[in-house]
């Protein structure tokens, strides 16, 4: 291409254009905003529906392919290929790939579906799933599992629901549960909590409350005599 301009204007020489009605293909045309295209594929029905290979333009522009249609964009293939094969493959080495469907719906449909993000270091390798109404995951089969290395957080501005039909499993090495009248409680009583989040005790309420929970213990062991002695004081008007 010649490196010819006037006031700004590319102007290239060498462009060469071959058409009929229906169709043209353009070698060096210069686009409407001013950048070279090495070369133009158009459809003469509609002049938004063409593919262009472009010479210069900013970094994502320059060495690009622009491929524009007023109708759908197919693609299929991979029909000779092995299952293990990938029929289509897209890879951006450097930048983003983003897919947006502003007034339509992105649907993802496979045997098998994997989400994964690599990060190199503690800024990246994160997966985000936001909805500004419902999020849902639903697993038949095995269920859903999420398991986390680090900390993992439910919160909602409003109600929580953990139901378990058949059985419900609690377990950690420390259980702290409290709501809100039960937190305001405990603080009359002391202001020093525990790591739990439970207060810590003084000896005089402590002698108060350890017969208590050694009798709950034994009646969840089976111990009758232990059952009647500190459960039935408990029941005394």
């Amino acid at each position: 291409m010649s490196n010819n301009s006037q006031n700004g204007q590319k102007k290239n020489p060498y462009t060469y254009r071959k058409g009929t009605s229906d169709a043209e293909i353009r070698f060096g045309h210069i686009t409407g905003d001013n950048e070279v295209a090495a070369a133009i594929l158009r459809s003469g029905y509609f002049h938004d529906h063409y593919i262009s290979l472009d010479a210069t333009g900013q970094s994502h522009r320059k060495g690009g392919t622009i491929c524009k249609s007023p109708g759908s964009f197919q693609i299929e293939a991979g029909t000779k290929v092995k299952n293990t094969d990938n029929g289509v493959f897209i890879k951006a080495e450097n930048g983003n790939i983003q897919i947006s469907a502003p007034s339509g719906t992105i649907t993802l449909d496979a045997r098998n579906i994997l989400i994964r993000a690599n990060g190199d270091d503690g800024a990246t390798g994160n997966v985000i799933v936001e909805g500004n109404n419902t999020v849902q995951i639903k697993g038949k089969g095995d269920g859903v599992d999420i398991n986390g290395t680090g900390s993992i957080k439910i919160f909602s501005e409003k109600q929580v629901d953990v139901i378990g039909n058949t059985i419900l499993n609690l377990y950690g090495n420390i259980l702290d549960c409290a709501d809100g009248n039960t937190s305001s409680a405990l603080d009359v009583v002391s202001k020093l909590k525990s790591k739990t989040g439970l207060p810590k005790t003084s000896s005089a309420i402590s002698a108060l409350v350890t017969p208590v929970i050694q009798g709950l213990k034994s009646a969840l062991l089976g111990d009758n005599e232990t059952n009647n002695s500190k459960l039935g004081s408990l029941f005394k008007k």
